[in-house]
């Protein structure tokens, strides 16, 4: 049994004898959670790198995994690098006929938007779209290969004028690549659902 001396001296020590005499130690978790102020738990928790500071850190744009608490990517080869010269276009390509029947659907749901690109825009730059009038909803779609995977940039029925859809399935940094590369030639691109 534990006796006063221990918990006047050193509450730890009850705390972890209580424990061992079969208290639940689960339930000694929660007592103590409760009790703490929120600074505490925060300041318990990171002082034992367990706060999400201390997660592994994916960049969303390139891939690149970082446990060194960082939260800001640095590869040479990232979208997101900041580096004078990058151009996020020398680093993808509009599929081949051969690419596109090789893939499987690449649709998907809409992820992402660019702004200020008239479909003429975008012909002068890539072309004619490699499929037009989808289902009534689609008047042109164009599919990209990136170094994360197809992505394809639509002209859905409901967009505005100068704006274009970002579609995909799978590695959702394929359409973070594609938004990279129309704000690379002047667009406002966004690869999440808000629209910038």
């Amino acid at each position: 049994m534990t006796d006063r001396h221990t918990f006047d001296n050193s509450p730890r020590d009850y705390a972890l004898e209580l424990v061992e005499q079969g208290h639940s130690a689960k339930h000694l978790l929660l007592c103590a959670l409760k009790y703490m102020s929120h600074d505490d738990v925060r300041g318990m928790l990171d002082a034992n790198e367990l706060s999400p500071r201390f997660d592994p850190w994916e960049c969303d744009e390139c891939g690149r995994v970082y446990e060194d608490g960082r939260h800001e990517c640095d590869s040479d080869d990232c979208p997101s690098n900041s580096a004078p010269g990058f151009v996020a276009f020398a680093h993808c390509h509009l599929a081949t006929r051969e690419e596109l029947n090789a893939l499987p659907w690449v649709g998907g749901g809409r992820i992402g938007t660019i702004r200020g690109f008239t479909l003429d825009r975008v012909r002068e730059i890539f072309g004619e779209p490699q499929e037009t009038d989808i289902d009534g909803k689609v008047q042109c779609e164009w599919t990209f290969i990136t170094p994360r995977g197809p992505v394809t940039v639509y002209d859905y029925w409901w967009n505005a004028p100068d704006e274009l859809s970002i579609g995909q399935r799978g590695d959702r940094r394929a359409a973070y690549w594609i938004a990279r590369v129309f704000r690379d030639i002047g667009a406002r691109a966004s690869s999440r659902r808000e629209v910038i």
